[in-house]
């Protein structure tokens, strides 16, 4: 948020304090906290505790780690004296009028620029004391940090202690950061600032209190110090320690703030303590419903997690990769500094980074869902919807409407309302899509990209055989299969289409032509099955098998290679006319040589640096399939 002058000449001074400006109003919104990660007093056990005048845990410093995300938002010190990042325990308590308090020059000696407790000290209420217990129990879910409620006594106080004071009526708190002094992690609310609606999730006291405890622990603002962050990156969608809600003007405003620690401020405080990694190791489900106000990002540790979006007639986007954002609620309103314009974004559920949600399910109007590189399942429901996939193998079910069903990178299966027999596939020119007969399912016309598998109400096909056709016995047409060698990269290219050829020439002149390399049929017939092509994305080589197993195991595994095509149709048995194709591999730039002439695979092979991988597939000698032209009639 926008700073007073008297805050920014503290922070840019390098001060151990820091204090944030006042909004200028707040709203509520409701919130769902899980289990607090903070121990009652009553249940506190043994613990070192600091006193009014020491502190009980040590200081170490903070060791940059080379990401500006993280950098940025690193303060000196933090708490602790293992190496980061180390887990941490610390105490807090709330303070009140007989409270004690350190005078020494370092902490809160009469006359200095530090809050002088003994002109001004208040207890906060319950519903107070809740939200810092709430505010505290955010951060502890995301990093290895644990604390401790502890009872304050003449004696006895907390690592972090909170209450109200009398600050300048433009500041609404400041908190010191860790350091070796009896104030350090002192958090201070100001009486005299406006907390219209106390601090309730979403309102600017709450992210208030989440601000300064980031301090207390160890975080600065993203502008101060040698590294910061770049402007556009400077916003609540990525940390709640900056000044600006919004990228689009410096020292913006948000009609509603925060929730929990952001993208940027998990890695960070993770970078100095650790990840929580026993936070929200089931299977999680996380409800977002049409008509409430997000600004979050979820930490999850681990199992089968689930993103759903209630909504009715309200579109949403939900992105499961980690570090994304999605759109998930109402629109987020903002002003700029000076309150002469306002804004709205979309952008309010983040993703960790570190943590992956497996699956997510829309609403009833059309929705955006986004996989990652785990298995997700993706549930359109009702609406005309986009589903892509990531890498894993993922489940897409579009539902009623008419969906695009994007499988992306893996083996990705397409979920169609109703029987196979109720459905047709087709070709667009560029996209298949399959489509159900008039009356006979509500899946609607589907777009079909990337996708292997359709699983109807009654089996489950492979797209990959489906769209091939069906065995015609009667179209017979032999092919030659033509070899070409990549002058830049040494990889070999094959090919039985026409069109194909005629396109290399002017296109790909790198490709020198080597001949004929053996022959097989381009229809599929009986008695022959597909050969299907990979592009390898590394090498920029092709890799070629006719097995259905090894397909699919690339298709899963090795998500380098891109399935291109089933490029011709090879024999699959013995008989006349038939031989052996082998394929080679070179040890040094992974090409995969494809022949049928014994004589040149044992002269590859003698001459080193290539594997021999056995039989690839059979097919036809070209001189039998010439004569066999011949005899049918047909051109070869």
């Amino acid at each position: 948020m926008a700073t007073s002058r008297r805050c920014a000449a503290w922070c840019a001074a390098g001060a151990s304090t820091c204090c944030r400006w006042r909004s200028r109003w707040s709203r509520w919104s409701r919130a769902e906290f899980g289990p607090w990660p903070v121990i009652p007093s009553a249940e506190r056990g043994f613990h070192l505790m600091a006193t009014p005048f020491t502190n009980a845990v040590p200081v170490s410093q903070i060791p940059t780690v080379g990401d500006v995300r993280i950098d940025a938002l690193l303060g000196p010190l933090r708490w602790g004296a293992g190496t980061s990042p180390s887990p941490v325990e610390l105490s807090f308590s709330f303070a009140d009028t007989t409270s004690v308090w350190s005078l020494a020059a370092a902490d809160y000696a009469p006359g200095t620029s530090n809050v002088d407790p003994g002109s001004g000290v208040f207890a906060l209420d319950p519903v107070m004391r809740d939200a810092v217990r709430a505010a505290l129990a955010s951060w502890a879910a995301v990093a290895n940090v644990r604390f401790v409620e502890v009872t304050e006594t003449a004696t006895d106080v907390g690592e972090l202690r909170f209450a109200w004071t009398a600050l300048d009526p433009d500041d609404q708190s400041r908190a010191f950061e860790p350091a070796a002094t009896a104030k350090a992690g002192d958090v201070w609310l100001n009486a005299l600032a406006p907390w219209g609606d106390g601090a309730a999730p979403g309102t600017y006291g709450y992210s208030t209190l989440l601000h300064e405890i980031g301090h207390a622990l160890g975080l600065k603002h993203p502008f101060e110090g040698a590294t910061v962050l770049p402007e556009q990156q400077d916003a609540y969608v990525n940390t709640l320690m900056t000044y600006n809600a919004s990228v689009v003007s410096p020292g913006s405003w948000a009609e509603f703030e925060p929730t929990t620690p952001m993208l940027y401020d998990i890695l960070a405080l993770q970078a100095i303590y650790g990840a929580n990694n026993a936070w929200r190791t089931g299977d999680d489900t996380y409800v977002f419903v049409q008509g409430q106000s997000y600004l979050q990002t979820l930490w999850d540790a681990g199992g089968n997690d689930t993103i759903v979006w209630e909504g009715s007639g309200e579109s949403a986007t939900i992105d499961l990769r980690e570090g994304a954002v999605s759109d998930l609620g109402n629109a987020l309103v903002y002003w700029d500094f000076a309150f002469s314009r306002s804004w709205t974004d979309d952008l309010s559920v983040g993703i960790a980074f570190g943590t992956s949600i497996e699956n997510a399910t829309g609403g009833d109007a059309a929705d955006t869902l986004v996989g990652n590189d785990r298995p997700n399942m993706l549930t359109g429901r009702a609406g005309d919807d986009r589903l892509t996939g990531g890498v894993g193998n993922d489940v897409l079910d579009g539902g009623p409407g008419n969906d695009v069903l994007d499988g992306g990178i893996g083996l990705d299966t397409a979920v169609i309302s109703g029987t196979f027999a109720a459905h047709a596939i087709g070709w667009t020119g560029t996209d298949w899509y399959i489509a159900p007969y008039p009356g006979q399912s509500d899946s609607g016309v589907d777009t079909l990209r990337s996708i292997e598998n359709l699983r109807f109400d009654d089996r489950t096909v492979s797209l990959l055989d489906l769209v091939l056709g069906s065995t015609v016995a009667v179209d017979r047409t032999y092919a030659h299969v033509y070899r070409y060698f990549n002058t830049d990269n040494a990889q070999y290219f094959y090919t039985a289409s026409e069109q194909e050829r005629a396109y290399i020439p002017a296109n790909f002149p790198q490709l020198r032509f080597e001949g004929e390399a053996f022959a097989a049929q381009d229809n599929w017939i009986d008695g022959y099955l597909p050969v299907y092509r990979f592009a390898n994305l590394l090498t920029g080589g092709y890799f070629y098998t006719i097995n259905p197993v090894e397909r699919d195991i690339v298709l899963s595994d090795y998500t380098y290679l891109r399935y291109d095509s089933a490029t011709f149709f090879a024999p699959n048995a013995w008989g006349e006319g038939v031989e052996a194709v082998y394929r080679l591999a070179n040890l040094s730039n992974g090409a995969y040589l494809y022949t049928a002439d014994t004589d040149e695979r044992a002269a590859v092979l003698a001459g080193g640096g290539w594997r021999d991988d056995g039989f690839a597939f059979l097919s036809l000698d070209p001189a039998w399939a010439a004569s066999q032209s011949a005899v049918d009639g047909l051109v070869l």
